[in-house]
């Protein structure tokens, strides 16, 4: 899946956390559920980008700054 596909979902469950939300609640279990499907979707989003970038890294440098 491309990742601006993976931003759709992320997007519409921070929707349903501001729906769950707009009452000034806790939220209940639904709050988790949506929180959930946003940390998902990020990581669904990220993970390739993160790839790409340390793929770059030389061998040598991936241990440590040091």
């Amino acid at each position: 899946m491309a990742v601006p596909g993976v931003f759709l979902p992320a997007a519409v469950s921070f929707a349903g956390t501001g729906l769950v939300l707009r009452e000034g609640t806790v939220g209940g279990p639904w709050h988790l559920v949506a929180l959930t499907a946003s940390g998902a979707g990020l990581s669904f989003a990220y993970r390739p980008l993160l790839t790409r970038t340390l793929a770059t890294v030389r061998r040598q440098k991936a241990a440590g700054f040091w």
